[in-house]
């Protein structure tokens, strides 16, 4: 038998926050990867939005509330992040104890591995380095991104996508695993 069908006295926090989970999902679409609006995940490690208290946990650790306000969720490597309500991009370490702001004035963001790329309401797209908290424009007039597995992907206000990084698993979509100039 799971522990999901025979709760413990230490999983019952979790159950009741999945329990809470499912019933937003129920009421709205949402959507899920290394981040989010409610629900990101990136190997083993997570993190929730529910009634605006975003919540992280490793492995199958009790979620932890990380901080209020928050609109969006993203994880990575090695960092968790969150956007607050303030439009203000935050790092947090393992345990949660510490915080960096990244950026302010952040509309939406795309977490992963090599980092976080940072879309601001002007349609200005930044990539946040994750081991050095260093932040680059990279491109203009951006709608949305992504940050995959060595390559990271955006898209235009008007529809061109641009991918850049490493095409060793054909992540560039062209059928060759190299990356082209």
């Amino acid at each position: 038998m799971n522990r999901f069908t025979r709760p413990c006295s230490s999983s019952r926090p979790l159950i009741a926050l999945l329990g809470l989970f499912l019933a937003l999902i129920s009421i709205q679409s949402a959507s899920a990867d290394s981040s989010s609006p409610l629900l990101a995940a990136f190997y083993d490690r997570q993190m929730a939005i529910i009634d605006g208290v975003a919540y992280g946990w490793e492995d199958d650790d009790t979620p932890k509330p990380v901080a209020n306000n928050a609109v969006q969720v993203g994880v990575g490597r090695s960092a968790f992040y969150v956007l607050n309500s303030l439009n203000e991009l935050y790092r947090y370490d393992d345990d949660f104890q510490q915080s960096d702001l990244l950026m302010s004035g952040v509309a939406k963001f795309a977490a992963g591995r090599t980092g976080v790329l940072a879309i601001k309401a002007d349609g200005a797209l930044w990539l946040i380095a994750s081991s050095s908290k260093k932040s680059v424009k990279i491109a203009e007039n951006v709608d949305a991104a992504a940050v995959g597995d060595g390559a990271n992907y955006y898209i235009t206000k008007d529809g061109a996508l641009f991918v850049k990084g490493k095409a060793h698993r054909g992540q560039y979509g062209d059928g060759k695993l190299i990356a082209k100039q």
